[in-house]
């Protein structure tokens, strides 16, 4: 963010996109939850967006959107404000789960911003 200024904070947890099963880690390790909440307090002061991402669900490495809702309730415990992203590479994944997406937000207080 610092080296780009980017107005968007995208694919934040994209790492996880092929850990099924912690095949490469624990999500649940201090060292990895300690390291995303450190880089979340410096990208959250800057009131940028916050991206849920759809594309790994799309294409089937995932069925539940990035960031992991562990990560979207720390967003939103800090006033954080997220846009919906199907990272789609193809028209018929457009907008793919963002039905489901405006749910999870809502359920857990977060304010989906449209552009």
């Amino acid at each position: 963010m610092r080296k780009t200024n980017a107005d968007i904070i995208g694919h934040f947890d994209v790492l996880t996109k092929l850990n099924a099963g912690k095949k490469y880690f624990d999500e649940d390790d201090e060292r990895y939850i300690n390291a995303y909440t450190q880089a979340l307090d410096v990208l959250l002061a800057t009131k940028k967006l916050f991206e849920i991402n759809t594309g790994a669900m799309s294409r089937g490495y995932k069925s539940v959107p990035y960031p992991s809702r562990k990560i979207l309730q720390y967003i939103s415990q800090h006033g954080g404000r997220v846009i919906l992203s199907s990272d789609s590479h193809r028209k018929d994944t457009l907008m793919y789960s963002f039905r489901e997406c405006e749910e999870l937000a809502d359920s857990l207080g977060l304010e989906v911003v449209e552009l």
